[in-house]
This record gives C-alpha cells, structure tokens and sequence, in this order.
C-alpha cells in the first residue's frame, strides 16, 4: 500500500460505483485508497451480469442449434458439460476482475488494501485495526434488499404469476384467475411488470409478427398491448424475421 498520512478519499467498497469515484478522483490529482473485505469487483462481475450471461449466451447458442429452422444447414448439439461450462464462466469472471478491477485501479495509480473497513470516530477509519485516515469517506458497499411489511404479508407470489412464466397460455388464463380472486396490488404490479418485459424482449427482437391472437386474448392486461411470443413458436418466428 502506498504510504500516506492522510488520503485525500478513502472508498470503502470496489464495486462499480466505489471505482468510479475512486478514478474521477484520481484524475482530479487526489490521493486515493479503496477498501475491500470480500472479492474484488462488485455484484456485475462476480454474481450478476457476468456470470449469468456466460452461462445464458451457452444455453442459447445449444438452444439455437436444436431448434435450427433450416434443414438445409443442419446444426447438431451433444450432452452439457455443465462443470466445464461453469469452469470457462469462473475463468472468465476471474480474468475480468483482474483486468477491469485491479488492473485498473494499479493504471490510475490507487491501491485497494484489503480488510473490513469500521469507524471509531467521524475521521478514523481502522482497516483490520490498522488505521487509515483520509480528508473524505464514501461508502460504496452496495445495497441489499429489504421487503417491507405488505410485501412480507403475501411473499408467495401468485399462482398465475408463477405459471404465467412457464407455461405460456394455460399460466395466462391462471393469471386471470388470480386476479378474480383479488390477489393484492403488489402480486397485480409483478405481473404487469412481467408482461411489459416480455412486450419488449419481443420488440427488440422483431418477433412481434409471430404472436397468435389466442396470445393477444390470454396475455392482455388493461394496460399493456399483449406482445408475448410463446416459446414454442420461436422457430417460426426466427424463420419470418429472417426470410422477411
């Protein structure tokens, strides 16, 4: 660690936002030192975006090659390695928290001392006892969520809020059947979220075209257009779009 009396900004955290405001500040000429207790990077990196998108980007490329609508250029796909699979993720994972976190954090000239960071007064900060003082403080350590008190009341999502994810039409009908039943506003609120996500996964994949109107009947809400495609029609509707 570099040796300094007093840092100019200490952040408690590396996760996106913690090295963001460690390397504005470094371009602004301060001195700076983050402070990790756990592992390197934040949610993306390590358990959010990048892994599940590994992992999402593998199963789809096995899906595309199953459900390949042109015989006239036959695609195949073997058993899943899942263990190999993970392995390419967890090299991934690493490579980049080496190269956009503490790679990064060595070119703007910081360091990141490891150790759990705890106040003893409004101006020292003890890193595993050591202390470690700075002119500013950000707590950057992320967030985890918290449901209030309706939400602890009905934790059990909705029957046709689960269905309604997988199994299509029969999840739909479901879905109005809770809703007759006076399911409560935040049950209501998840499945127009729901709707809404699919209403655009098919927009940006210019898959709108394919929907039935049995789709268009089921899946309507009062306020959302129904635009969902059903799984099952996905080689169809890969077929319209590119021989469209």
């Amino acid at each position: 660690m570099t040796q300094h009396n007093e840092f100019d900004l200490a952040v408690v955290g590396t996760g996106g936002a913690a090295m963001s405001a460690a390397i504005h500040a470094r371009l602004e000429g301060a001195s700076v030192v983050a402070i990790e207790s756990g592992t390197l990077g934040g949610t993306c990196v390590n358990v959010g975006c990048v892994p599940s998108k590994t992992l999402l980007a593998a199963a789809h490329t096995r899906h595309a090659a199953l459900t390949n609508p042109f015989p006239g250029a036959a695609t195949s796909a073997g058993a899943v390695d899942l263990g190999a699979l993970v392995q390419q993720k967890d090299e991934l994972v690493g490579m980049l928290r080496q190269t956009k976190y503490a790679d990064i954090a060595a070119a703007y000239g910081f360091d990141i001392l490891p150790g759990t960071a705890t106040f003893t007064d409004p101006s020292t900060l003890l890193v595993d006892g050591r202390p470690v003082r700075a002119k500013s403080y950000l707590i950057a350590t992320g967030a985890e969520h918290r449901a209030d008190q309706h939400v602890l009341q009905h934790r059990q999502p909705a029957e046709g809020v689960r269905d309604l994810v997988r199994t299509g039409d029969a999840g739909a009908a479901a879905l109005r059947g809770a809703q007759a039943r006076d399911v409560p506003p935040v049950e209501a609120d998840r499945a127009r979220v729901r709707r809404q996500v699919a209403r655009d996964q098919v927009h940006q994949r210019g898959l709108a075209r394919a929907v039935g109107p049995d789709q268009r009947e089921d899946l309507a809400g009062p306020d959302v257009e129904a635009d969902v495609v059903d799984r099952q029609h996905a080689a169809e509707a890969h077929a319209e779009v590119l021989g469209g």
